[in-house]
């Protein structure tokens, strides 16, 4: 059992690969990238009768069923791109490209910059002088199954489609299903159930917790999230739910002296990388 991401190089070779129902592809720690995954079965003979000719490898073995699951990161491979601009410029477009977010660091020692996912990197909100604060619930939008229906086979004309759904936010908030979206240019099963996926994701990701939080003027990072001042919380008399215990910063405004951060925990990436094993997943063909 192998894989591979371009059909040269296969993995492991280290022969674990060998007589086994199971293995395990690193291709990060052989530092290899790419977009697709291949696997590959080899089958061959065992067994052995020293009465017959050939003695060994007289019996056969039957491939009745084949799964490959992947574990990777959110983060795009970027291939045959050009960036044009300064250092700075070219750093910003690649990072948004990849969904990140580029911080400088401006450290009067040193200059460098870190590149991070929204939101998952914190930072402590003391020292924060609140002047004011603002919270809002948003779930326009919001919905925890879908449907995606794909394009019609010539031969078959069957009309492919899948249905995902969270059982954690059915539970939760009852089944609300989102309007079905029709993709002409899928035609396998994997290809809708990754576009159902992430789909789902845009969804749930809908029901946010936006606001902003008015303090005296101080350098605050967007893409960081900071903890919600207790002031803030509604156990204190504020706006802020309890349990929210950091927003992530979209921007801020300087104005008079006055710090205005906004948040923002649309929280897409998260989403999608806390649906795996929470997915109950349909397929079916229409004509």
């Amino acid at each position: 059992l192998q894989a591979s991401l371009d059909g040269d190089i296969w993995l492991p070779d280290d022969g674990t690969e060998a007589n086994t129902i199971a293995t395990t592809a690193d291709f990060a720690a052989n530092n290899l990238f790419g977009t697709s995954v291949t696997g590959r079965v080899t089958l061959g003979g065992y067994g052995e009768d020293p009465s017959q000719t050939p003695t060994q490898g007289r019996e056969p073995q039957r491939l009745s069923a084949y799964q490959i699951a992947i574990d990777t990161t959110s983060l795009r491979v970027i291939e045959d791109e050009t960036y044009i601009g300064s250092a700075w410029g070219v750093a910003q477009d690649i990072a948004g490209d990849a969904g990140y977010t580029i911080v400088p660091d401006y450290d009067p020692e040193i200059y460098a910059i870190e590149a991070f996912e929204p939101g998952s990197q914190t930072r402590s909100s003391d020292g924060w002088i609140e002047i004011d604060h603002e919270h809002k619930n948003v779930t326009e939008g919001y919905y925890n199954a879908i449907t995606i229906v794909g394009s019609r086979d010539e031969e078959t004309d069957e009309l492919p489609q899948v249905t995902v759904e969270s059982q954690s936010e059915i539970e939760e908030k009852g089944r609300i299903e989102g309007p079905a979206i029709e993709r002409t240019d899928l035609t396998s099963t994997p290809q809708l159930i990754s576009a159902a996926q992430s789909a789902l994701a845009e969804g749930i990701a809908a029901d946010t917790d936006t606001g902003s939080i008015t303090i005296e003027s101080q350098l605050v990072y967007p893409g960081y999230a900071y903890q919600i001042p207790d002031e803030c919380k509604r156990s204190n008399g504020g706006e802020f739910p309890d349990d929210v215990t950091h927003l992530t910063v979209q921007s801020t405004q300087f104005e008079w002296g006055e710090m205005t951060v906004n948040f923002d925990e649309d929280d897409f990436i998260g989403v999608l990388r806390s649906l795996r094993g929470d997915l109950e997943l349909t397929r079916r063909a229409t004509r």
